[in-house]
């Protein structure tokens, strides 16, 4: 299972998403929304290639399950229950 988890700075959903894939040992790649232009680093991402990801996102974190976008938080909880993970 591929796990990607896109975040932003001080989002406590988004840390606990990540608590939650940690506390289940499933391995996951985490991208940063790019706060300002001198922000650099890895796995960053712009804006505009988040919503080219997530069209539709208007909260964070958002995540993606082999490739399908699932949501937030919520989402994530609800898949990893019917996935008995």
């Amino acid at each position: 299972m591929k796990i990607e988890v896109y975040t932003k700075s001080g989002c406590t959903h988004c840390v606990q998403a990540k608590q939650l894939l940690e506390a289940k040992s499933l391995p996951y790649t985490s991208y940063k929304l790019k706060e300002s232009e001198a922000e650099y680093g890895d796995n960053l991402v712009t804006r505009k290639q988040l919503m080219g990801i997530f069209p539709n996102a208007r909260t964070m974190p958002q995540i993606l399950i082999d490739g399908e976008a699932i949501g937030g938080l919520t989402e994530l909880r609800d898949r990893l229950k019917q996935l008995n993970v």
